[in-house]
């Protein structure tokens, strides 16, 4: 995936849950998940587990000030294929 891409997907990741971030003052949370089930997130996520490590530019779109301040483990992906990429992340 290309740089241009991948911006372009967390740009769109981080418009698609800008209503959920606006109700996610106050919680719980409800929401539906890939599957169409509902699922209720109680209290806000203290710690979070990436699948793909590539979502850390979404998350430093959610998560301004310190991105990697919940992330407790994730794929090293970036690490690996796009060192570029994640140094810029980590700056």
């Amino acid at each position: 995936m290309t740089l241009k891409k991948l911006i372009a997907a967390a740009g769109g990741l981080a418009l698609l849950l800008s209503p959920l971030l606006a109700q996610a003052q106050s919680w719980p949370v409800t929401v539906k998940d890939l599957d169409n089930r509902t699922v209720t997130v109680e209290h806000e996520p203290q710690r979070i587990i990436l699948q793909d490590g590539r979502d850390i530019f979404a998350l430093a779109l959610l998560e301004r000030d310190n991105p990697f301040a919940k992330v407790v483990a994730w794929n090293n992906l970036p690490k690996k294929q796009d060192t570029e990429n994640l140094e810029r992340a980590e700056a």
